[in-house]
């Protein structure tokens, strides 16, 4: 062979096997950039956890900055550990992608949500672009989780090198994240964002960014029937009860500089939730002033202290009842 072949060999080769250890160091990197997408990491690591017996809440960014799970796991009693697995913009057809992977040592599920999540009829989908970080978390859909979402992601199904690859264009959400701090007028704590507990990381009670315009409760109400999150509710209902597994849903405090009519915003989804589906449901829709808002829909430090007291007391009461 020519040496001018044998270099142009050896340069393909040394390539190749650069790409690949690039496209499978990104789950190395995944784990050790900052990304609000990181919380994945430890969602995967407490629901692979099949040992220790424990209480689990999902939610989307109301639940991140709202909740403090040891305060509620205090408040209601608990005798097992209670995990904050809510993460930014994860609604309830995303958080149902972990279901499957929940066993019998879980003692209740509890999914916080909007009333406006039930507004109108939502297919079950989940854009890829949300998936990425899951599969880079290492999640894959298993059996119990494709029979519990039929027309689940297909993204999951990728054998590792395709998956991988495609997930190149997150490296713009480290970029984002490193060079936030740099042009955000808001004061956060980074770190806290894989805390177990509560990942609650703006500092201040107020977004410099306030106020917010008020856009109305119409959003909230029901304009349509929601039959496929009914469907899914009622199949997600006996799919923990056959595990023994309590299933709660909360409707999340509304900030009223945003809909000043909680109960026109609430009251007829919750009383049609728990008609159709027999789930509990617990609105706290109206609990918090605007002084308890760090933004237009995120409580501060002093609203999530009243909301995670709050949501312990009204999951004692069920216990109570319970037994």
């Amino acid at each position: 062979m020519k040496p001018s072949l044998k270099r142009l060999a050896l340069f393909l080769v040394v390539a190749g096997a650069t790409i690949l250890l690039a496209i499978y160091l990104q789950t190395r990197l995944y784990r050790v950039m900052d990304s609000n997408d990181r919380r994945f990491v430890t969602l995967m690591g407490i629901l692979n956890d099949k040992k220790h017996d424990n209480v689990l809440l999902f939610g989307d960014s109301r639940g991140v900055l709202g909740v403090d799970t040891k305060v509620v796991k205090a408040r209601a009693g608990f005798d097992v550990p209670m995990y904050n697995l809510a993460n930014f913009s994860q609604s309830l057809y995303q958080s149902s992608y972990f279901y499957g992977m929940i066993e019998k040592n879980t003692k209740m599920v509890v999914q916080c949500t909007s009333p406006e999540f039930f507004a109108t009829d939502e297919p079950h989908r989940m854009p890829e672009v949300k998936a990425i970080p899951m599969y880079l978390s290492g999640y894959r859909a298993n059996e119990q989780t494709k029979k519990l979402i039929p027309d689940y992601n297909r993204f999951f199904d990728k054998p590792a090198i395709d998956g991988y690859f495609e997930c190149r264009e997150y490296f713009r959400n480290y970029i984002t994240t490193a060079i936030r701090p740099f042009f955000d007028n808001e004061r956060y704590n980074q770190s806290l964002m894989m805390d177990k507990y509560f990942p609650h990381i703006y500092i201040d009670q107020k977004s410099p960014n306030y106020p917010v315009q008020q856009t109305g409760c119409a959003k909230y109400q029901l304009s349509k029937y929601p039959k496929t999150q009914i469907a899914f509710l009622k199949k997600t209902k006996a799919y923990f009860d056959s595990k023994g597994i309590e299933y709660v849903i909360i409707l999340m405090p509304i900030n009223p500089d945003d809909c000043n009519d909680h109960a026109l915003a609430s009251a007829k989804t919750k009383e049609m939730l728990e008609r159709e589906t027999g789930i509990r449901v617990v609105d706290l829709t109206s609990l918090l002033p605007v002084n308890d808002f760090y933004d237009a829909v995120h409580a501060n430090h002093h609203g999530a202290a009243v909301l995670s007291n709050t949501l312990g007391d009204s999951l004692q009461k069920r216990r109570s009842v319970k037994m």
